[in-house]
């Protein structure tokens, strides 16, 4: 086996103290265990190990040991961070390989149970990609452990995150044939048959690839596409078919015109973020996924009110849809106006219904036609952004003056009663008429209505709230104590159900 010491970088003068036994020592392996797995750093967690012999055996226990080449090479080319690899060098790829594969090899090797083996790699642009052969190596040693069963190393799956380095530019994507040969060569039976997770980034790959990445992993349980791409005349559509044990799908920043589900029996969530908004075609089609439950749509590249797609075209055959999310991102609202009656077989079981980042000039009152669509709905959460963060310096001006003003939504349906909604939430609310109109008028309609939740914008994961010149100016979300109490009284005065309302 390898020694723990081997996966520790080796910088000199550096000398290991062998500290006393502690509190922290003296709880069980299990426990310990648990402590390590939560590290996510698996080289981290072996580095542990060197600290008392009472923990030397521990982290060849981690069931989930996940390992990245990028933890593996010099400080000087991990300075952009796992998605940046700005400053790689093949020579500095090249020297990471051995130490990356005999850590795998490690716990494959290992007596005690490995049940799934995480690998995070790259696909570079060099002819002969050692790493590649590497990983093929790397999962056939992971089948032959499977196949050993009780007796020696057990692994039950693997799974692989590929990316193409940062620098890769369209045009080495796009003459990817090689690139793509050698994932479909990762992938081939009887390799394909461990792998249960796919995370794919940055790479060329047609619709035909995916097909062959889908037959050949039939175990896959989780698909992830991210910013990968597919050439002209190839087939803008992408066909999610024969993928028996797929559950979760995310498509995030793709070329694909349109995502087509036709045959994923056992798929639960889709999140579909960054499509093509040039025709009012739904961003993907739903045939045959009887389990779908989950839907998250996120987008912010409509330009004109001409392109929004018809929700209810889109969600026909999502029959047991549970929960559903809307994410638009500070943009146009991109799906068009209906009548709430097409929404009766779509709707009928949405429990969770989410309307996330809708810009600030937008009014709210158009978003009742989706809560009378859904008479089973339990949580309505809407959230309203003021500040824009996708576009930044003079692309704000030149967004601007290209377009200069997000149509507001007028469609209205304020002429029903809703009788299981218990929870609304409202972020970035505002001491106004707009936000007080909405609310009351929801508390009024929704007769088992338990608790409302006010609460200011939320901190943006995306960027640091500097002002970029879209920004509203100022904010009337109550300030303190006083100001929150009187939105309370506003909102239950002559309600006669005993609604909460928490200003937060």
């Amino acid at each position: 086996m390898l020694h723990p010491m081997e996966l520790l970088p080796r910088p000199s003068n550096q000398r290991v103290a062998i500290a006393g036994e502690d509190r922290i020592s003296e709880l069980p392996d299990d426990v310990l265990v648990s402590i390590l797995e939560k590290l996510g750093n698996t080289r981290q967690a072996v580095a542990t190990s060197v600290l008392s012999r009472r923990w030397l055996h521990l982290p060849w226990r981690i069931r989930r040991p996940f390992l990245s080449i990028f933890q593996f090479l010099p400080r000087s080319a991990r300075a952009g961070g796992e998605d940046g690899f700005k400053n790689l060098q093949q020579r500095d790829l090249d020297r990471a390989i051995p130490p990356f594969v005999r850590a795998a090899m490690a716990f494959l090797a290992s007596p005690t149970a490995t049940h799934c083996l995480a690998l995070r790699f790259l696909l570079t642009d060099e002819e002969d990609d050692e790493l590649v052969y590497a990983v093929r190596h790397l999962l056939l040693a992971a089948g032959a452990a499977a196949d050993a069963g009780g007796g020696g190393a057990r692994c039950s799956s693997v799974q692989l995150d590929v990316r193409a380095t940062a620098d890769t530019t369209e045009a080495q994507m796009r003459d990817g044939a090689r690139r793509r040969l050698l994932l479909t060569g990762l992938v081939a039976r009887p390799r394909g048959l461990l792998i249960t997770k796919l995370r794919l980034e940055r790479l060329w790959l047609t619709a035909a690839d995916v097909a062959a990445v889908l037959g050949a992993c039939a175990r896959l349980v989780h698909l992830t596409l991210h910013g990968c791409r597919a050439g002209r005349g190839e087939g803008a559509a992408l066909a999610i078919d024969g993928a028996p044990e797929l559950r979760e799908l995310v498509v995030r920043g793709c070329g694909y015109r349109r995502v087509e589900l036709r045959r994923a029996p056992k798929l639960v969530r889709i999140t579909l973020e960054s499509w093509s908004s040039t025709t009012t075609t739904a961003p993907f089609r739903l045939a045959a996924a009887p389990c779908l439950r989950e839907i998250s749509l996120v987008n912010s590249c409509t330009r004109r009110s001409s392109q929004r797609f018809r929700l209810s075209e889109l969600l026909a055959s999502a029959t047991n849809l549970d929960c559903l999310s809307l994410n638009f991102r500070n943009e146009e609202i991109w799906i068009q106006p209906e009548d709430s009656n097409r929404f009766v077989a779509a709707f009928g079981r949405l429990t969770t219904l989410s309307l996330c980042r809708i810009f600030d000039e937008c009014d709210l009152l158009w978003t009742l036609y989706l809560l009378k669509a859904a008479p089973s709905l339990r949580k309505f959460s809407i959230g309203v952004q003021k500040h824009s963060c996708q576009y930044g310096g003079s692309e704000v001006k030149q967004r601007q003056i290209l377009f200069p003003e997000k149509r507001n939504m007028f469609w209205i349906d304020c002429n029903f009663q809703h009788y299981h909604l218990a929870q609304l939430e409202i972020c970035g609310f505002e001491a106004n008429d707009k936000y007080m109109i909405f609310t009351r008028l929801i508390m009024e309609q929704a007769k088992n209505l338990k608790v409302v939740i006010l609460s200011d914008e939320k901190t943006c994961d995306e960027c640091d709230f500097q002002d970029d010149g879209t920004s509203s100016t100022g904010s009337s979300y109550p300030k303190n104590k006083e100001e929150k109490r009187l939105i309370q009284k506003q909102l239950t005065e002559g309600i006669s159900s005993p609604v909460r309302v928490l200003v937060l």
